[in-house]
């Protein structure tokens, strides 16, 4: 799948980046009900995910047999969804009026992308960061330009 950009956050980068989004939480119109509506929206896909990953088992097995070719339409729906993921959190950013519409229509799109995450046979690291991609919506493309500006890996200065 090519070059995999790691959007998690250690150290000072992550608490720079929590004290940041809990500063926009109070100046963004819906984030913090859009965060809770994601988080439990998480909750509620994680016995769907443990499924997909049982179903993913043989699909592997499939998958190496066959040259990857069963899991291409798997994976250009997931590229699909990726994008849609981070478009909507543009959109998000830049459109206000649309977020009561974003919050009914992104659940949806949130237990199809992180069930076809876990289906598809991929590296941890791969799929770790399509969850943490999914979870950090509306914010995904705002963390992806945080780790450009700043990193992702500053040690804890004390």
């Amino acid at each position: 799948m090519g070059n995999v950009v790691d959007i998690s956050l250690n150290g000072e980068s992550l608490k720079r980046w929590n004290e940041w989004v809990l500063a926009l939480k109070k100046q963004e119109w819906l984030l913090s009900w859009a965060i809770n509506v994601n988080r439990a929206i998480k909750y509620i896909a994680i016995p769907i995910w443990m499924a997909a990953r049982i179903i993913g088992i043989p699909l592997t097995f499939i998958d190496m047999i066959s040259l990857r070719l069963i899991t291409i339409p798997f994976r250009a729906i997931l590229v699909q969804t990726q994008n849609f993921v981070i478009r909507t959190s543009i959109i998000w950013e830049r459109m206000p009026m649309t977020r009561p519409a974003l919050i009914i229509i992104y659940p949806i799109v949130f237990v199809i992308y992180s069930t076809l995450a876990s289906l598809i046979p991929y590296e941890p690291d791969v799929r770790n960061t399509k969850y943490l991609l999914a979870e950090l919506w509306p914010l995904s493309s705002r963390r992806i330009g945080w780790i450009e500006k700043r990193g992702n890996d500053e040690p804890v200065s004390e």
